[in-house]
């Protein structure tokens, strides 16, 4: 029995090993309306975990955008947004996203369903995933909104909309 379990753990470690291993390039972007301009920004530190299934057909990510690592081209808003009416940083470093799983082969643009969590809050909701294939690369790019208010980020506001768009974009080694 525990031969098994150590060649288990032994497989599945490979594989997600292997997987980690050919990422090539990971951003995560976002945009929001803050007094009527749009506010582009990006988290600059990111994890992402690829876990293909047992036939490698399908994957799941599950990626972490570290807060202290947002950069939106403002050091004094950066700062703002680590603070407990925004990120609240110290208590809650990071946000999550982990998909459901999605056919890997071909290109394509479907609905994912999509797991986020900010400020310790989890929701559901559906992204567009798009699979393009770009010589010896794939190239994974998610895109979904979400309420800033359903995260308790930000408070009620009339000048900074309550809406924002986000894109993940991986791309790996085929």
């Amino acid at each position: 029995m525990t031969k098994l379990i150590t060649l288990l753990f032994f497989i599945v470690f490979t594989t997600i090993s292997s997987a980690q291993e050919a990422i090539k390039q990971v951003m995560v972007d976002f945009e929001i309306r803050n007094l009527g301009f749009t506010v582009d920004g990006s988290f600059d530190n990111t994890a992402i975990k690829i876990v293909k299934s047992s036939d490698a057909s399908h994957i799941s990510l599950s990626g972490k955008a570290y807060v202290k690592s947002i950069n939106t081209g403002n050091k004094q808003r950066d700062t703002d947004l680590l603070e407990d009416k925004y990120f609240n940083e110290t208590k809650f470093p990071q946000i999550t996203v982990e998909t459901s799983e999605f056919e890997l082969n071909g290109n394509y643009k479907e609905d994912i369903s999509l797991h986020v969590t900010i400020k310790g809050v989890q929701k559901d909701i559906t992204g567009i995933i798009q699979i393009k294939s770009i010589a010896s690369s794939k190239k994974v790019q998610i895109d979904f909104d979400l309420n800033r208010q359903d995260y308790n980020v930000g408070g009620s506001s009339f000048l900074m909309s309550k809406d924002v768009k986000v894109k993940v974009s991986i791309t790996f080694q085929e």
